[in-house]
């Protein structure tokens, strides 16, 4: 009975030891480890982009406004002709261009000849005549194209691409073409009649007729 108290004693003496020995170690072992300081806020991490190389880059083309001009028809360049009414004295002026035209003169008016056409089908008359306007535009066209297919009657237009106005007049017999502008001024009418048969010959004589200014 007194050795198993002895060994019991021993036994506990020994844990004790042992857990002497536990503390020491605990205790020096936190002692020597760093604690982080509460008030310091641990620094944040920071993404870093990295820019394209310009070897990467694509130039791109800025938009421009510059549009070149599609050309115009150069104007008709010549002599400047006016015929004057006779009571009112009104004026109708134009250019003529005697590399294009042979020039006819008339009484009371001109005639032009387109010279490309030597058949003389391409033409343009420009004359003054005396006596009523509403009278006369019925039947006026009667002596250009005797046998037409059509007329047309076209009430107050622009003649050609020109800033006058007249009464304006189409007629045809399938074949030639003819149109007409009566311009009514005191005492009787300013008449600019039109020939042609295609639309090159239209073009020409369009460009003088294009030229034709009114004045009082």
């Amino acid at each position: 009975m007194k050795k198993l108290n002895l060994f019991v004693g021993v036994l506990v003496i020994a844990a004790l030891l042992l857990l002497i020995v536990l503390l020491v170690q605990t205790f020096f072992t936190d002692g020597n480890t760093a604690r982080p300081d509460p008030t310091t806020t641990p620094p944040k991490a920071t993404a870093t982009i990295t820019p394209p190389t310009t070897d990467d880059a694509v130039d791109t083309p800025e938009p421009t406004d510059d549009v070149s001009p599609t050309p115009d028809i150069a104007p008709l360049e010549g002599a400047s002709l006016t015929l004057e009414a006779f009571i009112g004295r009104e004026k109708l002026s134009f250019i003529y261009s005697s590399a294009m035209f042979d020039r006819i003169q008339m009484d009371t008016g001109e005639l032009f000849y387109l010279k490309s056409d030597p058949t003389n089908d391409t033409f343009i008359e420009i004359v003054f005549h005396e006596g009523d306007i509403e009278f006369r535009k019925a039947s006026f066209l009667d002596p250009f194209i005797p046998r037409p297919t059509s007329l047309d009657m076209l009430g107050q237009i622009l003649v050609a691409g020109s800033g006058v106005t007249a009464e304006g007049m189409a007629t045809t017999d399938g074949v030639s073409f003819v149109d007409a502008w009566l311009i009514d001024v005191e005492g009787g009418f300013f008449a600019v009649v039109a020939g042609y048969k295609d639309d090159a010959a239209k073009a020409d004589i369009y460009r003088m007729l294009d030229t034709l200014t009114f004045s009082l």
